[in-house]
């Protein structure tokens, strides 16, 4: 996941010339200045927490956010008010599969917000990847194995509904869409 996030880092910073913020609690990849800016924060030496580097964001006018696992409802509210904004917003989680991503981040949230947070979701929401590596039963070594959510009218429309359940059947029709 950390490796895929740096790969669009790299990839944004080759091809766009834009403000892009990275924040982990441990700093993986340092990504050299290309056509964008890159500007790497370590959570808990560089900034007191996501939380506060997040609304530091906001005034440092960033255009991409990339940070690792967020497990704070305050830190999710402020991603989603980003994307909202027009920031891009890549972020890890680590469930098992794209729906189980979206249920999670959902439950950060008590009951009462739900609609809004799909709401939220449903209107910022690009894609989700979900990644595996598992053992290969046949050889020696390991294989990736990705799921990916592209936010089409269909996945939008679900998830506006509170209709989770229905990614994975959504995915299976959408195949030819990548």
């Amino acid at each position: 996941k950390t490796t895929t996030s740096g790969a669009l880092v790299k990839f944004i910073s080759n091809t766009r010339t834009w403000k892009i913020l990275t924040l982990d609690k441990t700093i993986e990849f340092i990504h050299p200045t290309k056509k964008s800016i890159v500007i790497h924060k370590e959570v808990g030496k560089d900034v007191p927490s996501y939380k506060q580097a997040i609304e530091q964001a906001f005034l440092e006018d960033v255009d991409v956010i990339v940070t690792g696992e967020i497990d704070d409802r305050e830190s999710i509210e402020l991603l989603l008010k980003a994307a909202m904004t027009g920031m891009l917003v890549i972020t890890e989680f680590y469930p098992k599969g794209t729906a189980k991503t979206l249920e999670r981040v959902i439950s950060l949230f008590p009951e009462s917000d739900h609609n809004r947070i799909y709401l939220q979701l449903s209107k910022a929401l690009l894609a989700v990847i979900s990644q595996l590596i598992v053992h290969k039963k046949s050889s020696q070594g390991k294989a990736l194995i990705s799921e990916i959510l592209l936010a089409n009218t269909e996945v939008k429309i679900s998830i506006k509904e509170g209709n989770i359940a229905q990614i994975p059947m959504i995915i299976q029709r959408s195949i030819s869409e990548g």
